[in-house]
Formats: structure tokens, sequence, C-alpha cells
């Protein structure tokens, strides 16, 4: 009963794509357990080269901007080719590049009222002419 009611609630092409899933479940499932362990495997890459920058930040918060460190760190700390941030959904190469646009410090947001306009008057009505 449960399974006619399913069937009734996909539908024509939601059971093709039903069957398909079945048929293939195990590539499926392989290449969604591959893709985690990928991505976790980015992370906990970068987290690590973050620890090994962390001793090296200036003063304002960011990191040296030349590109010699950066090449030493990733030599150093780097045991993954790919880095991948806390809300990444797509890993980046680990290059000099990936790792300045994802160790930098999150600025601050402009403070409110900031480049804003004067507010704009009020047009009359059309039928007040």
């Amino acid at each position: 009963m449960v399974r006619g009611l399913v069937n009734w609630l996909l539908g024509p092409f939601g059971r093709d794509v039903l069957a398909f899933y079945v048929a293939h479940s195990l590539w499926i499932n392989g290449a969604i357990v591959l893709y985690g362990l990928v991505l976790t495997a980015a992370h906990l890459n970068l987290r690590r080269i973050e620890r090994s920058v962390q001793a090296y930040r200036n003063a304002d918060g960011s990191a040296p901007a030349e590109d010699a460190f950066w090449a030493a760190v990733i030599e150093q700390a780097s045991f993954f080719p790919l880095v991948a941030g806390p809300r990444s959904l797509a890993p980046r190469r680990t290059t000099v590049s990936n790792l300045r646009l994802l160790t930098e410090p999150p600025t601050a947001p402009p403070p409110m009222g900031s480049g804003r306009t004067a507010p704009r008057a009020k047009k009359p009505p059309k039928d007040a002419e």
C-alpha cells in the first residue's frame, strides 16, 4: 500500500528517477561519500595552514603579503593539494592566491548610513496637477 502511494506521488518521471537511483545507488552513494571525504580533507588542510600562519600575523591581524612566505607555508604545512573554507562547497587548489583569499580576516562592514545620499523629495500625486 505504501509503495502504491509513493508511486502515485512520484508520477511517471519520479518513478524513472527512483528506478535509476536504485539501479545505480552504489555508484551514486560512493561519489557522494568520496566528495565528502575530499571536502573534509581540504578543510582540514586549510585549518592546518591557518594554524601555521598564526605566529606570523601582522599587528593588524593580516598575514604577510610576500609570495615567498606563502610558498614556504604551503611547502611546510600543506598535506593535500586542495583547500576549502568553512562554508565552501567546492574545494580550491592550494595556491598562494587562494590561500590569501581564504585566510584574510574579514573586513568590517561600513558604518550605517555611510555612502547614503539625502532622502529624495516626494513627488506630488499625478491627480494634484
